[in-house]
């Protein structure tokens, strides 16, 4: 059986150093080259054309999206080991990324997001499987009740406890217009109070 043939990145040696580590102590993969940066990536990609790419988010520091289309023309797997609380992961996922594994994650299950993108397949992690989920209820609820994407911005900062100035601070717009804003809410989703608003949210996310 032929070796699947991987390159891995990193932004920090030491990390590198304990992937490279943990990975060669598995029989059936092939470490081609090793990546400290984001500007070598596609070099090594095109001159070695793996079967896995092992991408460290922390390695993507400009041009993200662009920078994982890139290296979908040259027809790679990317494997994304990520920090859980990154909303850039799921962008990077709607955008092809084929596996999503957190960094902390154990060799074993490392190891299976390999071998299911090398036969053509996807792994994703229970917890960015979550977070999918959770995106893809919230974008048909949001839809379902047709509330404006400055609606649905202000209805998650209410579900996370920002104040009506906290909220106005963020989105640049006055105190007056969150209050019409969350006054419409309140209207659309048929709910009396503040209270009625985290529980919607909240209801949908856990879908």
């Amino acid at each position: 059986m032929n070796k699947i043939k991987l390159i891995i990145t990193g932004a920090s040696p030491v990390y590198l150093l304990g992937l490279e580590t943990m990975l060669e102590s598995v029989g059936n993969v092939e470490i081609s080259a090793k990546v400290f940066n984001q500007k070598n990536l596609l070099k090594q990609v095109s001159l070695h054309q793996p079967d896995v790419i092992i991408v460290d988010s922390n390695l993507l520091v400009d041009r993200e999206i662009l920078f994982i289309n890139e290296i979908k023309e040259i027809k790679a797997k990317v494997l994304l080991l990520a920090k859980e609380d990154a909303d850039i992961n799921i962008r990077l996922i709607e955008e092809g990324v084929e596996g999503c594994v957190l960094k902390n994650a154990d060799c074993d299950e490392i190891v299976l997001a390999i071998k299911s993108l090398a036969k053509g397949g996807s792994y994703f992690c229970e917890a960015v499987s979550n977070k999918l989920i959770a995106r893809k209820s919230s974008n048909k609820t949001k839809k379902e009740i047709r509330l404006t994407d400055r609606e649905f911005e202000i209805l998650k900062f209410v579900a996370d406890e920002f104040s009506n100035k906290e909220i106005a601070e963020k989105l640049y717009i006055s105190h007056r217009t969150v209050e019409t804003h969350k006054r419409n809410l309140i209207h659309k989703l048929k709910v009396k109070g503040t209270v009625g608003l985290v529980k919607h949210y909240f209801s949908f996310a856990q879908k």
